[in-house]
């Protein structure tokens, strides 16, 4: 079993191996979302959802608590820049 889920489904991630001449490689694939990578690649990406994550939590604490123009124009310039990597 992984200690991996993919930061965009949630799902575990899938260990595979493959040998390339005398070199062992591992990849990681989310069947649900048809992505492969190294388990490096996979951990900057789960951490970088993470603190992603971390940034709209708290500028919508602000948004809500301070009715905060910043906090929401910020917000609403992430979720744009995520829709646009969707398509």
């Amino acid at each position: 079993m992984s200690d991996m889920k993919c930061p965009f489904c949630q799902r575990e991630l899938l260990m595979s191996s493959y040998r390339d001449d005398d070199i062992d490689h591992q990849m990681w694939s989310c069947l649900s979302c048809q992505l492969s990578a190294q388990r490096k690649i996979w951990q900057e990406l789960i951490h970088v959802r993470k603190a992603l994550d971390l940034a709209k939590d708290t500028l919508h604490w602000y948004d809500d608590n301070y009715n905060s123009v910043v906090a929401r124009n910020t917000l609403d310039e992430i979720t744009t820049i995520e829709q646009k990597d969707v398509k």
